[in-house]
């Protein structure tokens, strides 16, 4: 009498290794969040020699961050002192925005017909988490605000607008948090104007989606033409 013999199982294949960021990504990366974040402001000299002994790596890795920091517009080379983190000027800010109307605009509109229910419920969060730190005294909710418009971004399943959108949004960062450290006022009405945008997209409402952002970043531009003056003087 024959029997069937069972194959031994096979041991799970282990996952593949994620490859580590390479030593100019990880200086890209760490310089680019310093002057996001207003650590290093404008007008900053970055060393070649001192970042290199911060992060303990060459400078040749160094020295690339910093170039490709220079293509992007965070820093400017300036010959016999080097690398200086850029400043953030009002023309430059406006064209960002203006550009950025466009993008968004167009991009509440493909969200409101193309989402689902897990981006939906992104956008809620991101909504609730930028209102509890607001009502908690919390001023500088600048993660949630370019969350929530990534939301949006990615749940148009445009793959090169998403691209552009987290290219642009990331330069206007620096004048967001000037503007979230000095006005208050303004990021209630943001929490309110997400609102009105989440809605029309829950809806599928994609004109008044569309015509919800473009009311949004009006009134960032308008308020921003006021603080950048400021924001000049002080880094002038």
């Amino acid at each position: 009498m024959s029997q069937n013999k069972k194959e031994p199982k096979k041991a799970a294949a282990a996952p593949p290794l994620e490859k580590a960021p390479s030593k100019a990504q990880t200086a890209y990366d760490t310089i680019l969040h310093k002057i996001l974040t207003n650590a290093y402001i404008p007008g900053t000299t970055l060393s070649e020699r001192d970042l290199s002994e911060q992060l303990h790596i060459s400078r040749t890795p160094v020295k690339d961050a910093l170039n490709r920091l220079s293509f992007e517009g965070y820093v400017d080379l300036v010959p016999e002192r080097g690398a200086v983190v850029s400043k953030v000027g009002l023309t430059d800010v406006l064209e960002l925005y203006e550009i950025r109307e466009a993008l968004e605009s167009h991009s509440a509109r493909l969200t409101a017909t193309r989402r689902s229910e897990q981006e939906l419920e992104e956008m809620r969060s991101c909504i609730a988490n930028q209102r509890r730190l607001f009502e908690s005294g919390v001023f500088d909710n600048t993660e949630y605000e370019d969350n929530f418009h990534m939301c949006i971004a990615r749940a148009s399943f445009n793959h090169r607008l998403i691209s552009y959108m987290e290219m642009i949004i990331r330069q206007c960062r620096r004048a967001s948090i000037f503007q979230n450290q000095r006005n208050n006022q303004r990021i209630a009405r943001s929490i309110d104007q997400h609102e009105v945008i989440f809605a029309a997209i829950e809806n599928g409402d994609a004109e008044a989606a569309g015509q919800a952002m473009a009311v949004h970043l009006q009134d960032v531009i308008t308020t921003t033409k006021a603080l950048m003056c400021d924001y000049y003087f002080m880094y002038k």
